[in-house]
Formats: C-alpha cells, structure tokens, sequence
C-alpha cells in the first residue's frame, strides 16, 4: 500500500488530501543494485498547487511516496531521530538486515548534539579480518575533527576526494588478518556536521573503483540527503516509527 505525504508548503484549494493510514504500511523491497543490494531510484520533480516546485522521492522501503519542497517553500522540521536517520541511509544504501540507535567510529568525536544509527548488512565468506559490513550515520554539532570535511586540511591527501556538492570521501585500504579498511563521507550542513561510513567491508582499492557490498556513490548520496540533518521533515519521523528492521536491543561489538 502506498502512503502519500503531501507537501506542507501552503497551498490553494485543491483534491482532498490522501489519507496517511501507517498502521497498514507494508515494506517494499526496491530493485536490486551492485551486490545484489537493494536500490531506489530517483527523485523527479513536480508542482504543487501554489507554483512551489516540490521534489518527489520514493520511500521505497515503506512504499512511501513523499512530497519534498525546495528551498522557496520550507516545511515544519523537527529534530530527527535514529530511526528517520535510518530510513533516509536505508532509501539511498539499501534495506539492512537490522537497524540500531548505536555507533562506534567517530561518534564519540562529536561533543554536541548526536543522532547515530548502525545498519548491518551480514555478508557470507569475508575473507581474514573483515567484519560484518555495517553503514553507521552519525549526525551532530561541535564535531571535533570538521577538517576531514575539506581534502586541504584532511591530512589524508592520497586517500581523499573533494565531493561535489560539497564535503569528502576518505578511506582506508584493507590490512590482511587486521583491518578491512573503511569509507568514510563527511559533509557540514551549516553548525551540522553529517558523516555516513562503511565499516567491514574489505576495501583492496579505491572506492571509487571497488566492487564493494555498498556503493559508495550511494554512501555520498546519503550524505547529501537533506533530510539526514539536525532536523528533517515530521512525516519522515513518523514514517520510521514503522521501520520492520529496527531493533530496540543493544548489539556487542
């Protein structure tokens, strides 16, 4: 069943809005990508009713078709949450196996605000010293190390990428028997700074080039994401409420 979230812009008089019925919302898988990982497609635009030009994505998890404004036409925000910090990485890197409101990795640079969520993916046959791949999102104020989001102050120059659009991509190449390596996407959003990271799966090369469990054209696309913020749309908060791969219980690591 298809949930359809309507801008909040204002809006002239026009069809009845669609009911919001999330109690009856049935996970859908979208297709597959590299990996044999699901992937969504993308996002076309449209116009409401008043003139404002509003994106139209597809919540294809949640089989949740949502209504986005841009810039001109900003709807009410509320402060995100693990769970919609999960959906909008699970829309761009896949459906994981299971989500957790827990993270390692930098998550305890950040001496602000912190939302956080670790999605795992479990891969057979990893070879020495990799681990369960697992995406983690980190999204907070003061972050102690926003020099990692500029390539110039990185101190990462050989593993380091200027994205477009803004922020970096940096990693670490697979130590055999030790490390797997890891990817790291790092992008500010005003006081916010944003990171999306790949953690466990061996990474023998760059990136960019790898065939790695997750893409990490679709790691970057998280980031960029302007509902991964501080704050993000209510309907996004309240979508994730029905997440069927999110788990209340810590994980050991």
């Amino acid at each position: 069943m298809l949930v359809h979230l309507t801008s909040e812009c204002p809006q002239t008089p026009g069809p009845a809005s669609v009911r919001h019925p999330l109690d009856h919302v049935k996970s859908v898988l979208p297709p597959r990508g590299r990996g044999g990982l699901p992937r969504t497609g993308g996002l076309p635009k449209s116009t409401g009713h008043d003139g404002c030009m509003s994106r139209r994505r597809i919540v294809a998890l949640l089989g949740v078709i949502a209504l986005l404004p841009s810039a001109g036409c900003r709807p009410a925000e509320v402060e995100i949450t693990s769970q919609a910090a999960a959906l909008v990485a699970a829309e761009h890197v896949g459906k994981p196996s299971y989500a957790v409101a827990q993270a390692y990795g930098m998550a305890s640079e950040f001496q602000g605000k912190l939302t956080k969520t670790t999605l795992g993916y479990p891969t057979p046959d990893l070879p020495p010293g990799a681990t369960e791949p697992q995406v983690q999102v980190l999204v907070g104020t003061e972050f102690l190390h926003e020099n990692l989001a500029k390539c110039a102050t990185s101190y990462q120059d050989d593993n380091c990428v200027d994205l477009d659009g803004g922020g970096t991509m940096i990693w670490s190449l697979y130590d055999y028997g030790e490390d797997p390596g890891s990817v790291h996407v790092t992008v500010l959003k005003g006081d916010t700074t944003v990171q999306v990271a790949l953690y466990g799966a061996p990474v023998l090369e760059d990136p960019r080039t790898a065939d790695l469990t997750i893409d990490v054209d679709d790691l970057i696309d998280a980031a960029h994401d302007p509902l991964l913020d501080s704050t993000t749309s209510p309907r996004v908060v309240d979508a994730a409420e029905h997440l069927d791969f999110w788990r209340t219980g810590p994980l050991s690591w």
